[in-house]
This record gives C-alpha cells, sequence and structure tokens, in this order.
C-alpha cells in the first residue's frame, strides 16, 4: 500500500466511527493533517505496523478537537483503530 491508500483506508475507517455517544458529530468535523509512523516496538499494539493518524478539526472554528489512529499490519490487516476527541 502507498501512503495515498493508506490515508483513504484511515478516512473510510474513521467515516464509519458511531458518533452517537459523543457531543461532536462527524459533520463538525474537518481532517486536518495527515502522518503515517512506522512502528517497530509498542507495548500494546503488535509490531512492525504502520500507524495512520488524522488531526480532526471543528469545521466552523478550526480548532484542534482531536485525531483519529488506525494501525495496519504489513499484511494491511488491521489491528486496531481509536478516536480520541478532546
Amino acid at each position: 500500500m502507498n501512503k495515498e491508500d493508506l490515508f483513504d483506508l484511515a478516512i473510510i475507517r474513521f467515516n464509519a466511527v458511531d458518533f452517537h455517544d459523543v457531543e461532536t458529530k462527524l459533520q463538525d468535523i474537518s481532517i486536518g493533517k495527515k502522518l503515517i509512523t512506522v512502528l517497530d516496538n509498542h507495548k500494546f499494539i503488535p509490531t512492525p505496523c504502520v500507524e495512520i493518524k488524522l488531526d480532526l478539526h471543528h469545521i466552523l472554528t478550526k480548532e484542534l478537537i482531536g485525531y483519529y489512529a488506525l494501525n495496519v499490519a504489513d499484511d494491511k490487516n488491521i489491528i486496531d483503530d481509536f478516536l480520541v476527541l478532546f
């Protein structure tokens, strides 16, 4: 997978997040900076893997409100994903 494929996968997975338990709604969020990191040693996540991180901003205020991270193994299988809202 190239970096654009990884970003596309993260965006697709992020758009599938169920926001029914959080105050912020998907339509209030825009994706800002995108980052790819190769993890070769981690306590909780099987490594090596690739972490794709999307910074999330409020669409009106442009304030950073959190991030979404997706961890993908070398064989392209999803290991874990998580959403952090501040």
